[in-house]
């Protein structure tokens, strides 16, 4: 009697029981790509203030965007990272309830995490302990347990991510609901990793970038690793809107 009565009361309530389950999932997947949208618009959003904030750190630093969570409005740069490393954290959760499952979505979304806590973790060690070890923090000396975790999260997870991002445009391209999508998730994939590529190698080297003025180098670098940034930082919101879109599809009328 009390079995009968329950399974009535759920199909009043517009389902059955199994999609109850069922609706959860996107409900929560929706939830999870909402959070995925609000980290990378606040990162932005923050990074850009900060820029405003501090012009004069942009000559001093060059591309080391890290530089900015030291000193005046710090925390304004430690809460993006750590805005960005949510955002991550609920991206990898809702694509595994929106993805068809498959080996690349489970290493894809795995790496999508693994990039959210290393961030988070960024953004809670600073790069530096105060603004008069910045200079010894970008050329590497006496690094400090704070800037060895700043770094290895950082550093750690974005190489995660460029790997993730790879792998999921496969997973997208097997689930009809996202195969519109993993084109611009190859591509966003593979010009992130050029361009980690060209910056960690071409632009780290030379003092002088060859036809351009004296010292130019730093200026090119920080331009280049903001167009870095900017790659794998618009992956993740593209994502995150897809997931959320892909989610409220697919939720039982």
């Amino acid at each position: 009697m009390y079995k009968g009565g329950s399974a009535m009361a759920t199909a009043q309530r517009g389902g059955t029981l199994g999609s109850v389950p069922e609706a959860s999932t996107t409900r929560w997947a929706a939830r999870l790509g909402l959070v995925g949208i609000i980290g990378p618009v606040f990162y932005v959003v923050a990074i850009a203030a900060i820029h405003f904030l501090r012009p004069n750190d942009i000559v001093l630093y060059g591309n080391t965007i890290s530089a900015y969570s030291v000193g005046a409005y710090g925390s304004i740069s430690m809460a993006a990272f750590v805005a960005l490393g949510l955002g991550g954290l609920a991206l990898s959760a809702g694509l595994s309830r929106a993805v068809m499952p498959s080996r690349a979505l489970r290493v894809g979304s795995v790496l999508i995490g693994v990039f959210g806590a290393g961030w988070i973790l960024a953004g809670i060690f600073r790069f530096g302990t105060d603004a008069a070890s910045l200079e010894q923090a970008i050329k590497g000396e006496n690094p400090t347990i704070s800037e060895a975790i700043h770094g290895l999260g950082a550093f750690g997870g974005i190489f995660c991510l460029i790997v993730g991002m790879i792998v999921l445009s496969r997973a997208f391209a097997r689930d009809e609901r996202w195969r519109s999508f993993w084109p611009l998730s190859l591509t966003l994939g593979l010009a992130t990793l050029i361009l980690f590529v060209f910056g960690l190698f071409v632009l780290n080297s030379p003092s002088v970038v060859p036809c351009c003025p004296t010292g130019s180098a730093a200026w090119w670098g920080a331009v280049e690793f903001r167009v870095f940034v900017g790659a794998f930082v618009l992956w993740l919101l593209l994502a995150s809107i897809r997931l959320r879109a892909v989610a409220k599809y697919s939720a039982p009328a």
